[in-house]
């Protein structure tokens, strides 16, 4: 998951190829294709020496946008899902600087006409 945030591809080929068959008639009922991105706090728990907390926000505010694009583009309405286990976390950042990160993303792919939920798999607040 880390890894694949952090490889530069704004939209994975996974999602090219799901994109792909949604594009040629694979899945007929289909309304929205969702598409999960590791979040920012997650990434800059797990990735430190990438970059600031606010670089890497902005970095997969860059990557929901184009991942929204794309499925706006293959026809479907874009669900844009941020995993971030590492909210459940002890010694997080700052509550403001958290609220901040996850806003920039969040924001930027709802102005992309996308639906965004967040995911956190562990107990947090």
């Amino acid at each position: 998951m880390i890894a694949e945030a952090l490889s530069g591809a704004e939209v994975p080929e996974g999602l090219r190829a799901l994109l792909a068959a949604v594009q040629s008639g694979a899945f007929p009922q289909a309304q929205a294709v969702k598409s999960q991105l590791t979040g920012p706090i997650t990434l800059a728990r797990c990735a430190p020496s990438a970059g600031s907390l606010l670089s890497l926000a902005d970095a997969v505010a860059a990557r929901a946008v184009a991942q929204a694009q794309a499925i706006t583009q293959a026809g479907q309405r874009p669900v844009i899902l941020l995993d971030e286990p590492c909210l459940g976390l002890p010694e997080l950042p700052p509550r403001g600087a958290v609220i901040q990160a996850l806003r920039r993303p969040i924001l930027a792919a709802q102005a992309h006409g996308a639906r965004v939920g967040l995911h956190c798999c562990s107990a947090m607040d």
